[in-house]
């Protein structure tokens, strides 16, 4: 099987600023708690998947860890989940 048939075509869209899924305080802005914008890319990038793959209905708090290098926390209410840029996909 040919590459070209397992990697993906087109480049995922950006995660909307205005997802009603996401609270409104929960994604700081960069410059925020020392935050880059790739931080916060990431951020947005990690809460969509998490309720885009059904394992959150709405994210209410998102972090860069401060105990997990190259790691961000996602808070779902009664879950929370750690995930790596990796995981996120950026």
């Amino acid at each position: 099987v040919s590459a070209n048939y397992l990697l993906p075509t087109t480049k995922p869209t950006a995660p909307s600023k205005d997802d009603p899924r996401i609270a409104s305080a929960a994604i700081p802005e960069p410059g925020q708690y020392g935050l880059s914008e790739a931080d916060v890319k990431l951020l947005r990038a990690g809460a969509t998947k998490l309720l885009d793959d059904g394992r959150c209905q709405k994210v209410v708090y998102t972090a860069k860890s401060l105990t997990k290098d190259d790691t961000y926390f996602f808070n779902c209410g009664d879950q929370s989940y750690f995930l790596t840029p990796q995981e996120i996909g950026g």
